[in-house]
């Protein structure tokens, strides 16, 4: 009796075995996620089996949700997975020590002529999505957007002109999307240093996973293209094109640092007119990594003195590399020039931050001589602009503490700047302008009948030129601490203090500036570049 039913069994294997059909590595269009791969199917008659490879980062936790579904892309019919094995739907389960896992999942059995298919959890957040599974043979391979590109006869023969406005193009392919993993766009964060303006430009994928997008440069910059998993650092010109292929798999590989996504991208290329330039910054960014644990602790620990003296070593030996790389033919003349802006920068931000960091938390000020960094920084360089940290640096110059401290405005100071803009205040005017600046307690205006009406009275009367007079103010303390106090000459970055509060300047008045005040606001812009772009700025200004 027993050798009958170990007999019936083994009759009901080799049945099953003989009705199934195993697709070994089937392929696939696209995977919304690297983590998930599909080892093998077995397609039966009373069931489908995937089974699944999982490979993440060793002992981190993951679930697949109960929600997991097979469909028919082409009838829209779908069929919920019955159990799994090797995990729990809907429970979390841990990566192995290698960070692997195997397991399988049944659903329904499909219909014959259901030949590909997909598979994805119905979540909202970050649901698994593999798409067009083939099952059957004879998948076709998939080709790749080839774009023209431009070449240039002399790469450098122009780049040193750096400050132009000029419209930029990003082109691109990513490898393994489809407009089915719904992997929604990206978006490129572009800071204009000298605007102040920042523009969220949107970027739309193609169904074969082509992109394009144009934007509007005043110099060269290095960005970054936000993608729903993953990034894209990219380098671009005014006037100039670029072209990227990345792949879909490397861009959403589970990585414990964000750095090792570029890293570890081994299709990620470069090409166009700006190609070359672009994989050289990519080699480059690969090995000058960055210990944000240990800045940190030094910014807690460290003097001023010595913070000073590391930061300054770093410095100078990222210089060293840079023309080592450039001496031995890996970096051309072009990008060493940007990488040693870079990491100029670097430093300069660096000290800026430990400065926030010091007044905030000791409770006082730095010696001056904290601030004579200033001086060793490359601030008559054009190309200053596009280094990958000035924007905070400038950002953070501008609102360092013995600028942010209270300006001391007299009356005589006051009366003065309302000559200049050719008013002569009436003696009650003076008198209450006096009194307002000299006051310390509401009671010291109980002089003046009706104080706080006639004070209204005066600031709407003169709002606009009290605007201009205290952004004169502003700049008057940038000037005098920078050149004054810290002994530095007008460079180019005194002329952006001026340019950047302009734009300000428009947006806080809602209307241009007179012929007079432009005047007055560019006489000390001595970059043409810039004195060129508050002129467009003001004659083109629409509230």
């Amino acid at each position: 009796m027993q050798k009958t039913v170990y007999l019936l069994f083994v009759l009901e294997l080799f049945i099953l075995s003989v009705d199934a059909r195993v697709i070994h590595f089937p392929q696939m269009k696209a995977r919304s996620t690297s983590v998930i791969s599909i080892d093998s199917v077995e397609l039966r008659k009373d069931l489908t089996r995937f089974y699944f490879n999982f490979k993440g980062l060793p002992n981190q936790w993951t679930v697949v949700d109960r929600s997991l579904t097979l469909s028919d892309p082409s009838s829209g019919k779908e069929w919920e997975a019955i159990e799994a094995d090797g995990i729990d739907l809907g429970r979390k389960f841990q990566f192995s020590e290698l960070g692997v896992a195997k397991v399988s999942v049944d659903f329904p059995a499909l219909p014959d002529d259901v030949k590909i298919v997909d598979i994805f959890e119905k979540i909202q957040k970050k649901p698994i999505r593999l798409i067009d599974i083939q099952l059957e043979s004879g998948n076709k391979v998939l080709s790749v957007p080839q774009y023209p590109i431009k070449r240039e006869k002399n790469r450098e023969q122009d780049y040193r002109k750096i400050l132009r406005v000029d419209t930029a193009v990003l082109r691109g392919y990513i490898r393994g999307y489809h407009p089915r993993l719904k992997w929604g766009e990206g978006v490129i964060v572009l800071d204009n240093v000298v605007t102040t303006e920042v523009q969220n430009i949107p970027v739309k994928f193609n169904d074969d996973g082509s992109f394009e997008v144009k934007m509007e440069l005043y110099y060269p910059v290095q960005q970054v293209l936000l993608l729903p998993d993953g990034y894209i650092n990219f380098y671009l010109e005014p006037g100039k094109e670029l072209v990227v292929y990345a792949d879909m798999d490397e861009l959403t590989r589970p990585v414990l640092n964000l750095e090792e996504i570029e890293s570890k991208a081994r299709y990620l290329n470069y090409s166009g007119e700006l190609g070359q330039e672009n994989n050289e910054l990519k080699c480059y960014r690969n090995f000058d990594l960055f210990d944000v644990q240990q800045y940190a602790e030094d910014m807690r620990s460290l003097s001023p003195d010595s913070f000073d003296m590391k930061e300054k070593w770093n410095l100078q030996k990222k210089l060293q590399n840079i023309e080592k790389l450039e001496k031995e033919n890996l970096l051309s003349c072009k990008i060493s020039h940007l990488l040693k802006m870079n990491v100029w920068y670097v430093y300069g931000r660096h000290m800026l931050d430990y400065e926030q960091y010091y007044t905030a938390n000791k409770g006082r000020c730095l010696p001056d001589s904290f601030y004579t960094f200033l001086g060793t920084l490359p601030r008559h360089d054009e190309l200053s602009l596009s280094a990958a940290d000035y924007k905070l640096f400038i950002h953070y110059l501008e609102h360092i503490l013995p600028i942010r401290e209270k300006m001391s405005w007299t009356v005589n100071d006051f009366l003065s700047d309302f000559s200049q803009y050719g008013i002569e205040l009436n003696p009650e005017e003076k008198e209450l302008v006096s009194c307002a600046l000299r006051m310390k307690t509401p009671s010291d205006t109980l002089s003046i009948q009706n104080f706080s009406y006639k004070m209204d009275k005066f600031n709407r009367k003169y709002k606009d030129l009290q605007i201009l007079m205290r952004e004169n103010a502003v700049l008057r303390k940038q000037r005098q601490v920078y050149i004054n106090q810290f002994g530095l000459t007008p460079d180019i970055q005194t002329d952006l203090f001026i340019t950047r509060r302009f734009m300000m300047r428009l947006q806080s008045l809602g209307r241009p500036l007179t012929s007079q005040e432009l005047c007055s606001e560019t006489e000390n812009i001595s970059n043409v570049f810039l004195k060129d772009i508050v002129y467009q700025k003001n004659f083109s200004f629409q509230k």
